[in-house]
């Protein structure tokens, strides 16, 4: 099997200078930024091959791409997430991806949606079931090792990540306002415009002393802060996905998520983490307690976590 990947635009600035770079595909070529007449040359080459699209909206040459591809009678599926939609703002999503379906839906042959939650958009968005199949976000082994020990009684809480209000990290901050007596310390790292909105709630919450925050690293730098933590908050009011529950993973920290994000898929087993009812701050909270109080993750891991295996 051939496998070529496109990549429609460059990594932006701003992501390589977070030490971000083409992922190592293996055997497939990759071709990064083409023109359209490049990506014309390739739809033509192609034969009976199978196109998949990681959708097409606000994807340079995206909706061009598709019309040649039905134009062919080309064999197309998409790999992409799905929508939030609660609220008015997801019926207005929900009318758009359904007008899509009845546009296009009778020519795509599959979707590999992110996740059940992905799967369940698109059913919900007029897409037939047998066409859908729920796939997981997946990303490179981290370039840091797992730690076997950690130093110190403090219980070590990271969110890493944008600072936006939809990362949910004010929902955290209110659970941990009520676990004073217990000893935990969370680092906030990433950068957005809610960042000094948190850092004043975390005051205002009288928790603002263990809480640090710290602008975007450098993708190494921020792994190994990932890997000397003990716990991964990924609060989200909504996520597609979240890669980095699979980073955590990768690096044996467990994870605990909303039940607004696709990567909740990956934690069914307690000693990968644990998820929580999206916006609940007293759910999260009853989470965290019992997480917190059983200590650090060398001295539990022995007792919850089995031995992993490739």
């Amino acid at each position: 099997i051939d496998v070529t990947i496109v990549g429609l635009d460059e990594l932006s600035p701003e992501r390589r200078a977070l030490g971000w770079s083409v992922p190592d595909f293996g055997r497939a070529r990759t071709m990064v930024s083409p023109t359209w007449e490049q990506a014309l040359t390739l739809v033509r080459e192609s034969g009976r091959g199978i196109h998949i699209l990681a959708g097409w909206r606000g994807m340079r040459y995206g909706k061009r791409l598709l019309a040649e591809l039905e134009r062919r009678s080309a064999r197309i599926g998409l790999l992409t997430e799905g929508c939030d939609g609660r609220g008015w703002r997801g019926l207005m999503r929900r009318s758009v991806y359904w007008r899509d379906a009845v546009i296009h839906r009778s020519r795509i042959d599959f979707i590999l949606a992110m996740g059940t939650q992905g799967a369940g958009w698109f059913r919900q968005c007029g897409y037939p079931t047998r066409k859908l199949f729920p796939y997981g976000y997946l990303t490179e082994q981290p370039p840091v090792s797992a730690l076997s020990s950690r130093d110190g009684d403090v219980f070590e809480l990271i969110y890493l990540g944008q600072c936006v209000r939809r990362k949910g990290l004010d929902i955290a901050l209110r659970a941990l306002a009520g676990m004073r007596r217990l000893r935990w310390r969370l680092s906030v790292i990433g950068s957005g415009p809610a960042a000094p909105t948190w850092r004043q709630l975390a005051d205002h919450l009288g928790i603002g002393a263990r809480v640090s925050f710290t602008s975007a690293l450098p993708y190494n730098d921020a792994m190994a802060r990932l890997a000397e933590s003990d716990l991964l908050l990924l609060p989200s009011r909504y996520d597609g996905w979240g890669a980095v529950v699979n980073e955590a993973l990768m690096l044996g920290v467990p994870a605990v998520c909303s039940d607004a994000c696709g990567a909740k898929d990956l934690l069914g087993e307690a000693w990968r983490g644990e998820v929580f009812r999206s916006g609940s701050a007293s759910a999260l909270r009853t989470i965290l307690e019992t997480r917190i109080a059983g200590g650090r993750l060398n001295t539990v891991a022995s007792l919850t976590m089995p031995c992993a295996r490739p």
